[in-house]
């Protein structure tokens, strides 16, 4: 059940003004039951009067963006997005001036696609305004109005709509309209925070079809417009090649060009970190050399990413069964410290670094002997 106790009691702490889910959580659990963690709740209470209710009641409240209606409501260790019905009185194509309003069907227009203007009330009916349970059914992406007015309002949109053509397994199926107002729309996403615009591109890349989008969205000026490069072998690879891979290798095989895509996004700096490994084992990457060392210096998960990403963009099936060798293989570890030298007589100095690091260009030269082996190679003389 969508409609748990916990919604509940914050629905009747908001009495008498009326609650509903609404958006993602309704979409996502009438199309495959699945229970989204994030639980958005549409009110005709204002905030100020959400606020005293929800504090009345003893709940945790946090006034997270007041200015469009949204108050953080944290009950039971779990927070709680609550929004009050509202109007467009003016928007720019990246915020928008709000009014408050208690009719729903007023809220639902100033939404983007008809199945995230889904309703849910306290007993798990369902208010569909435009349609939207039917499209969901047939997995169309669908406007609510005319496409380039709902863009006009948020150019953040033209992402969305390509990001949920791959929320369904079923193979995109675009809408030529839609996509020709996308292409006459797609020079002002260079106005829309880098922030805002890495989170939908990355959720694209963790989609089904990725590849297929990611080529529609160079067909729309959309990938230009953000300064994202597009793999010219793209049309030549299988459209379920990708279907298994993570966003990381995902993304290298549809863009080929890994410094320019992290440099038109802002990743943490731990996934700009992992995506320059995976590039520099998919250039390093030699099949002249032994495979296993290769995979210790060069990471053991960063080159058997590197080999899925090889076999599919050079066509080469061996490329496959070499990363399945290396999943089977557990990466040995350099089995000497700096202790280890110290014990056989050395002083702490950086020196030592010195000493380890020949030894280990040795010991993985030799395929990885036992410690013994390591510790007759620890030189003799002036220590």
């Amino acid at each position: 059940m969508l409609i748990t106790p916990d919604i509940l009691t914050i629905f009747n702490s908001l009495k008498p003004y009326e609650c509903r889910l609404v958006g993602g959580c309704v979409r996502d659990y009438l199309y495959n039951k699945t229970i989204s963690e994030d639980i958005d709740i549409a009110t005709t209470a204002t905030p100020q009067t959400v606020m005293d209710l929800l504090k009345n009641a003893g709940m945790h409240v946090v006034p997270t963006g007041l200015k469009h209606g949204t108050v953080t409501c944290v009950y039971r260790n779990k927070p709680y997005e609550i929004t009050t019905l509202r109007r467009d009185i003016e928007t720019n194509g990246r915020h928008a001036t709000v009014t408050f309003t208690d009719n729903f069907y007023e809220d639902s227009l100033r939404r983007d696609f008809t199945f995230n203007a889904l309703y849910m009330d306290h007993n798990q009916n369902v208010t569909d305004f435009h349609g939207g349970l039917n499209d969901l059914q047939h997995k169309k992406i669908k406007f609510i109005g005319h496409a380039k007015h709902r863009i006009e309002e948020d150019y953040l949109r033209i992402l969305r709509y390509f990001r949920f053509h791959g929320k369904f397994e079923e193979p995109a199926n675009f809408n030529d309209n839609d996509l020709k107002v996308i292409s006459s729309q797609a020079t002002h996403l260079q106005q829309l925070s880098i922030e805002r615009v890495t989170m939908e591109v990355v959720k694209i890349l963790k989609g089904h079809h990725s590849l297929e989008i990611w080529q529609k969205m160079a067909e729309t000026q959309v990938l230009k417009n953000l300064n994202l490069p597009i793999n010219p072998a793209l049309q030549n690879i299988g459209s379920g090649a990708l279907a298994n891979l993570p966003w990381q290798a995902r993304a290298y095989i549809s863009t080929g060009d890994m410094d320019l895509f992290i440099k038109s996004l802002r990743l943490p700096n731990v996934e700009q970190k992992q995506l320059k490994q995976i590039q520099k084992a998919v250039t390093r990457y030699n099949n002249q050399h032994d495979l296993y060392q290769q995979a210790y210096w060069l990471g053991h998960q960063n080159l058997i990413l590197a080999l899925k990403i090889l076999a599919i963009t050079e066509n080469n099936p061996s490329h496959k069964q070499l990363a399945q060798n290396l999943q089977n293989w557990e990466c040995p570890t350099f089995p000497l410290t700096g202790k280890d030298l110290i014990k056989a007589g050395f002083k702490p100095s950086p020196q030592l670094g010195q000493i380890l690091q020949k030894i280990e260009t040795e010991w993985v030269a030799h395929n990885f002997p036992p410690q013994k082996w390591c510790i007759d190679q620890i030189p003799q003389g002036d220590k």
